[in-house]
């Protein structure tokens, strides 16, 4: 079981990425990088091959499909680090990559709201860094 993870819907299937999954006492819950596919048609799930750069363990973080073709994540949390990195999963091939981006970078956070604004754009707001509740607002141009 996993909480906290992002899901994505892409051609009818849902992505679910990374999320916290319970240990046993005293060791605390961990952080998953995994991703599993839900095929609702087939009742199924499934883990992909993926390739390339991918994303550390986290949980609270944000995940929009873009251009039909790619799943943006940004941002999450693995105990006690909070992150602002964002990485591209590219659906045709399987494989993730680190996304560089320009101009002022979000800080840190996790548990935070994000939204599609168009085929090219797509928007974080608040979250929370770890100390503070945030209520900032970026918008990312892919």
């Amino acid at each position: 079981p996993l909480a906290y993870h992002s899901c994505s819907m892409f051609r009818g299937e849902l992505f679910v990425l990374g999320g916290v999954f319970p240990r046993p006492n005293p060791e605390p819950d961990g952080c998953s990088d995994s991703l599993y596919i839900f095929d609702p048609q087939l009742s199924i799930w499934y883990q992909p091959i993926v390739t390339g750069d991918k994303p550390s363990p986290r949980s609270g973080h944000s995940a929009c499909v873009m251009q039909e073709r790619y799943i943006y994540v940004f941002g999450g949390w693995d105990t006690p680090v909070c992150y602002n990195d964002m990485y591209k999963l590219d659906l045709g091939l399987m494989e993730f990559s680190v996304v560089k981006t320009s101009g002022k970078a979000p800080s840190p956070r996790s548990w935070h709201g994000s939204a599609v604004l168009s085929e090219t754009k797509f928007l974080i707001h608040g979250g929370y860094n770890g100390n503070n509740a945030l209520s900032d607002t970026f918008v990312f141009n892919t």
